[in-house]
């Protein structure tokens, strides 16, 4: 495990967002919003939980609760103070943006996510592959116009594909993972493979939290 954790003296974190409902007041219903499609007075108001977690001792350095229709790309700003120079966040795909990875390494900080969606991958013949990202055209509604022109116009990242054996509760057969942890002789495959899987561990957490 602390090859896995510790990535060679680097401390690594794992980064996840979890929903949570509260008791129906009147207080909690306007600050974190309800589900959609639920009939006034016959629901429960619904927030989310961003939290941070220390992937080699499993300590919870942040728990930020946030309204139900909040983008976590909005409140993760604020747990960028807690990481420091060095670190590797490691994350689902709602943290793979352009926007976030760049300020990620503003902080000095690399970072391992799954794909997003949306981000189209090579043929199956490449399993190991650097791509160049180009700045979006539009600035996040989240982000303040200085904070956006102080962006690179471009960004390296490293793509990690590899196919998942089947097993119980896992429903992805194959997981494409995006990465700033470049040299390939440095962080194989194997690492990062090793890095993603890791992830899920904040699952466990979440539920000893709620």
């Amino acid at each position: 495990q602390q090859t896995a954790t510790l990535l060679n003296g680097r401390r690594v974190v794992l980064a996840d967002v979890a929903a949570f409902s509260t008791p129906d007041t009147p207080e909690l219903g306007r600050c974190l919003g309800y589900p959609s499609g639920q009939r006034q007075g016959c629901g429960f108001p619904v927030g989310r939980l961003l939290g941070v977690i220390d992937a080699m001792t499993g300590a919870v350095l942040a728990a930020l609760c946030c309204p139900l229709f909040t983008h976590e790309a909005r409140e993760v700003l604020a747990l960028h103070p807690l990481l420091r120079r060095g670190d590797v966040l490691v994350a689902d795909r709602a943290f793979c943006s352009y926007t976030q990875i760049a300020l990620l390494l503003r902080h000095g900080v690399d970072a391992v996510a799954r794909l997003h969606q949306r981000r189209p991958t090579r043929p199956a013949r490449n399993d190991d592959y650097s791509e160049t990202w180009t700045k979006p055209p539009a600035r996040p509604q989240w982000m303040s116009a200085a904070a956006w022109l102080a962006l690179p116009e471009q960004l390296t990242v490293r793509i990690v594909r590899y196919a998942v054996p089947p097993r119980k509760g896992c429903r992805s057969r194959v997981v494409s993972v995006a990465t700033t942890l470049l040299d390939p002789l440095a962080f194989p495959p194997a690492t990062i493979m090793r890095l993603y899987g890791h992830r899920w561990n904040i699952e466990t957490c979440f539920n000893q939290l709620k």
